[in-house]
């Protein structure tokens, strides 16, 4: 889109063309290219006046009355991330569309440009808006991270491209600030706070002495610093029990008191984290919730739901019973034959499993995750995997996952996608096809430390 006319109001231009990328302005027009010519300014002025006119001065522009000379499919406010990612799925959506964009710099960017400022004849470079208020790679949704892709935005860029020693080379670090009208008093609290092995960075502190210095109770501090510390397992101030790794080992099973409840307690890892069941009369569960919820207050203990639970064991590949599984589903269908010790004398079942094992089972659950480049529907517990326009297995179960940055998921899927090693489709509600692959599991962790002790 090529726009030659510009309407000024005081200064402050109002319209600015879109449609081309930075890129190709330059190629096209670089004498007249904003940053070429006159540098990436910030709110520079003739950016702001008109702004201000309106909003502090409450005046008026006759503007009504000016005739329309242009017309538009898509008009966009904002010629930042949001403005020209708007622009960008319209114009993907419906390529010959006329889009007008309007921003009152003079060059488009938003928050990625330099902020800069003049106090008393020195020049101040700093971050622009929401720089680092959230990471690409725990935060992005796929479309977002999609549309970095599209753009060739290599975000592994900025690992070597930001200095991050900068700061504390000009004695400059974290700060915690505690206002008046909250805390009592304002306290500003300095200092990069993290582990005692991490007290040789500049500007370090060991993290009790950075929190000694909040003007919170020391109940609270005792909480906080409870909170990051190795040792928070909140079983040890309320039984005897010897909860050590060699005493009580993972997929162990011990009988104790626990807050004076007799209990079974079985030292298992359904969602991937150091964690034990714990099994006790109904009537005393109550009881012993109380006491546990006290006892690991200091650590900031807190209950979490089903559907967190439902996740975290996702993430490790775990099954559940009846959802992953059916009535007719063997160990070998379900991945879970190392479980079964068919060496024994006898077992109940142990004849039928001889004869199954000597077939190839047609479908085994398996794990997989989306293909990345997938922006649209999401499949579901149940939709249909396909292979050559033919029903190949289902899903048995999916999810977002925030750790790992991507739906995974489990599957049964047929013997010819398995030894093909490769990818497949999964039917969704609308008839389209969504790309997925087989992925080993667990999909987090898989070496299982966060089931282990710290050193």
């Amino acid at each position: 889109m090529s726009i030659t006319r510009r309407d000024f109001l005081n200064g402050a231009a109002l319209t600015i063309a879109a449609g081309l990328t930075p890129a190709t302005q330059l190629a096209a027009q670089p004498a007249r290219y904003p940053p070429a010519l006159m540098g990436l300014r910030g709110q520079h002025e003739g950016s702001f006046e008109a702004a201000h006119a309106l909003a502090r001065e409450g005046r008026k522009f006759p503007v009504d009355g000016l005739p329309i000379s242009e017309t538009y499919d898509l008009v966009v406010v904002g010629g930042g991330i949001s403005g020209l990612s708007a622009a960008w799925f319209y114009r993907r959506a419906k390529p010959s569309a006329r889009i007008l964009i309007l921003d009152n710099h003079d060059d488009f960017g938003g928050h990625a440009k330099r902020n800069e400022f003049t106090l008393d004849g020195r020049r101040i470079v700093g971050y622009g808006g929401s720089q680092s208020l959230q990471s690409p790679k725990s935060l992005y949704s796929p479309v977002a991270k999609g549309l970095l892709r599209d753009l060739g935005v290599d975000v592994t860029r900025f690992e070597t491209a930001f200095e991050r020693g900068l700061y504390p080379s000009l004695g400059l670090s974290r700060g915690t600030f505690f206002n008046r009208e909250m805390f009592g008093r304002d306290v500003l609290v300095t200092g990069d706070p993290g582990s005692d092995e991490d007290n040789a960075r500049p500007n370090a502190k060991p993290l009790s002495e950075f929190v000694s210095a909040f003007p919170i109770a020391e109940a609270s501090k005792a909480q906080i610093v409870a909170l990051y510390s190795a040792a928070r397992d909140p079983l040890a101030g309320v039984t005897n029990l010897d909860l050590s790794a060699e005493a009580f080992p993972y997929l162990g099973v011990r009988e104790a008191e626990i807050a004076g409840v007799p209990a079974r307690l079985l030292r298992a890892g359904f969602v991937g984290e150091l964690g034990y069941e714990i099994h006790v009369p109904a009537d005393r569960a109550c009881a012993l919730w109380d006491a546990l919820m006290e006892a690991g207050s200091v650590h900031g203990i807190r209950p979490f739901g089903v559907e967190a639970q439902r996740l975290l064991r996702l993430e490790k590949g775990h099954i559940i019973i009846g959802q992953d599984t059916d009535g007719l589903t063997t160990p070998g269908e379900a991945a879970v034959d190392w479980a079964v010790k068919m060496d024994k004398p006898y077992f109940v079942g142990q004849r039928s499993l001889e004869i199954v094992q000597r077939k190839n089972p047609k479908a085994t659950l398996v794990g997989f995750t989306l293909d990345s480049t997938n922006e649209g529907a999401v499949p579901k517990e149940c939709h249909l995997v396909i292979r050559d326009g033919k029903i190949a297995g289902r899903v048995t179960s999916i999810a977002w996952s925030p750790a790992l940055e991507k739906h995974v998921g489990l599957a049964f899927v047929s013997r010819e996608i398995i030894a093909n090693r490769g990818g497949f489709f999964i039917r969704v509600d609308d008839g389209r096809m969504v790309p997925a692959r087989i992925a080993k599991t667990p999909f987090y962790d898989a070496a299982g430390d966060r089931q282990k002790f710290a050193a």
